[in-house]
């Protein structure tokens, strides 16, 4: 079958987070359609780190572009809320800092 599941491409600016599902990772876009790829989490987080993408969770990756604030345990991004592991609480918060000052977003 393929290292995809579905060969439709997404654009990298267009994915706000991805999500580990089992041996599958569910892909969410801004237009808030969903697309499941037969590939790691980790695999992701690799190719995706110079796109502005961060792991803040076991089972999450997000895309910094798309936060909009951070809120004790939770990521408010554009299309959903998501659970920060508290293990990585201070890695995210300061990876992001230095990502809005990079993208002049403070």
């Amino acid at each position: 079958m393929g290292d995809e599941i579905n060969k439709t491409s997404v654009q990298v600016k267009e994915l706000v987070y991805i999500k580990a599902s089992d041996v599958y990772c569910e892909l969410y876009t801004f237009d808030g359609k969903v697309q499941i790829r037969r590939k790691s989490l980790t695999r992701f987080e690799e190719e995706l780190a110079k796109d502005g993408f961060i792991r803040v969770h076991k089972s999450y990756l997000v895309n910094m572009h798309f936060i909009k604030k951070i809120d004790n345990d939770i990521i408010d991004l554009e299309i959903a809320k998501v659970l920060m592991s508290v293990r990585n609480k201070c890695i995210v918060k300061a990876k992001y800092k230095e990502f809005c000052r990079e993208n002049g977003k403070i």
